[in-house]
């Protein structure tokens, strides 16, 4: 029989639900939180209500933006011949701090992974196939830049293969971002060599 609260057991469930924070962690979170003035979680909770009125996915290429479209999509000085899919917005934050690409991205929203249930239909993978077709200028070259682990390559592959049929350049990040590592941890430099020294796949 647990002698903390329910609120707090309830507190501890919501918190876990943040990534890589396990049970011990939530409970040192809600803690914290129960050991700051009432003002600290009502701010807390209030930017969170302002951030998720307010922020949504870009209408083109669905990274987190406050407007209908992007300030990347908008800017008619960026190259919109070359697309670089990723699976998350921080992917796209993490290449413009590089200043190394220069082209436009699509957010895939995460890799396939049957064992968690995320196919085809989960993932923004028709909306870039339309995107692709649409495009004027055509679309010159792909970067596939989903992170180099099982499901990022599977899905790499998965895309490559729908877009045999395309006169497109399908490339993959190359030197820097170590099997099983991941596009959103990886420094500015290590980013960098990995545009550059981007390959054919296909």
């Amino acid at each position: 029989m647990s002698i903390r609260p329910q609120a707090f057991e309830s507190l501890v469930k919501a918190v876990s639900q943040f990534p890589t924070i396990g049970p011990k962690t939530a409970a040192r979170i809600a803690l914290w939180l129960l050991s700051k003035p009432q003002s600290v979680s009502e701010e807390i909770g209030k930017t969170l209500i302002e951030a998720r009125a307010q922020i949504r996915p870009c209408s083109v290429c669905y990274q987190f933006t406050d407007a209908e479209v992007c300030e990347i999509c908008s800017d008619v000085s960026r190259d919109r011949s070359l697309i670089c899919a990723v699976e998350t917005s921080v992917d796209v934050w993490n290449f413009e701090r590089t200043k190394q690409f220069k082209g436009l991205y699509h957010v895939l929203g995460g890799a396939l992974s049957p064992i968690d249930g995320i196919g085809h239909d989960e993932l923004k993978i028709d909306s870039l196939i339309d995107r692709i077709k649409k495009s004027d200028p055509p679309v010159a070259e792909i970067i596939l830049a989903t992170d180099p682990d099982t499901e990022g390559n599977a899905t790499a592959y998965y895309i490559s293969e729908l877009l045999s049929g395309f006169n497109i350049k399908k490339t993959r990040l190359a030197h820097g971002i170590p099997i099983g590592g991941e596009v959103a941890y990886s420094d500015d430099a290590t980013l960098s060599a990995a545009l550059i020294e981007r390959k054919l796949i296909g």
